[in-house]
């Protein structure tokens, strides 16, 4: 896959992340052509901004769907209590 700035240091968690997009499907394999992310040159500090986002974002869409899913029933309640 090459190396970081021709340090001889291959992009061993780069290359393993592009051989498997499946793990990351929302970001795919764009994400890792922007400029701004060749600056990680510790590849542990990307991988754990990665999981983090990815994380967080699930978490967001999962309290998201409750708070819709909840919001939604306490209606129902209300309109056949009425």
């Amino acid at each position: 896959m090459g190396n970081d700035g021709g340090l001889g240091r291959p992009h061993s968690v780069f290359s393993y992340i592009m051989e498997k997009p499946q793990i990351f499907p929302s970001a795919g394999t764009d994400i890792f052509t922007l400029p701004y992310f060749h600056h990680f040159n510790d590849c542990t500090s990307f991988n754990v901004y990665i999981y983090v986002y990815c994380f967080f974002s699930a978490w967001v869409i999962y309290l998201g769907l409750f708070w819709w899913v909840g919001t939604f029933l306490l209606r129902i309640k209300i309109l056949v209590h009425c």
